[in-house]
């Protein structure tokens, strides 16, 4: 992923919504996006967005996958602009490894 990687095409102002029809809520027919940090250490090119595709593609969900390194996300995500940022905001974190190891 060259450089962040994560920018959007467009940018918007701090106070306009993200608000895209259909985009937002538990619909139907929606979509997943699955943002995965990676640990800044891991090589690149071992979790590519095809590589990740492939171990979700048969839960039954359009899902679309981006991976992004830990301090991609930790330097964008207060970035409005960024996906980071709309992660931080609106993700759910579906598994974190430190919580894992937490006593």
């Amino acid at each position: 992923m060259p450089g962040t990687g994560c920018r959007r095409r467009s940018p918007r102002r701090a106070r306009d919504p993200v608000r895209k029809p259909g985009a937002r809520g538990p619909r139907r027919g929606s979509d997943w996006d699955l943002c995965i940090l990676l640990n800044d250490d891991i090589p690149p090119g071992n979790y590519t967005p095809g590589f990740l595709w492939a171990a979700v593609r048969d839960f039954g969900a359009s899902i679309q996958v981006v991976p992004m390194r830990r301090s991609v996300f930790e330097g964008t995500r207060r970035d409005v602009n960024a996906l980071a940022y709309d992660a931080a905001q609106d993700g759910l974190v579906l598994y974190d490894k430190a919580l894992e190891s937490a006593p």
